[in-house]
């Protein structure tokens, strides 16, 4: 049997292996696409988180509230699921000597704020902390 010479078109195991390798290309593309999402999120998440710890910490008043040592659980007025827990405790510097002796420091308050998401029952915290004199 005589074979012709000139060849026109791909045979099937061609065809297969260029859609072998789009399909891979895609499926890389698509993952990186959807990771590129999940990681814009969480950093739209933390950028929120800060400006709205930026603002409560500028609030002289609430400050002062916990400085002297209530504590306060609130809702973010105005941001939906967004809430805050704003406290205040002792200044203690763990393992400054060698005793290993707690050494608590007069005159200043580490005062903690936990800014709180809570969206479909996935719940993330953001947690800030300043030293401030009472």
């Amino acid at each position: 049997m005589i074979r012709p010479e000139n060849k026109n078109g791909y045979t099937l195991l061609e065809v297969m292996v260029a859609l072998l390798i789009v399909a891979m290309s895609l499926g890389a593309i698509f993952q990186n696409l959807s990771l590129s999402k999940r990681i814009s999120l969480k950093s739209e998440r933390a950028f929120k988180a800060v400006r709205l710890a930026n603002n409560i910490f500028h609030d002289l008043e609430t400050i002062n509230i916990v400085v002297r040592g209530e504590t306060i659980e609130e809702n973010i007025p105005e941001e939906e699921n967004w809430y805050y827990k704003f406290y205040s405790e002792p200044l203690v510097l763990d393992q400054i000597s060698d005793d290993k002796t707690p050494l608590e420091i007069e005159g200043l308050k580490k005062i903690t704020l936990c800014i709180l998401h809570d969206e479909n029952g996935k719940k993330q915290s953001f947690c800030f902390v300043k030293w401030r004199k009472p």
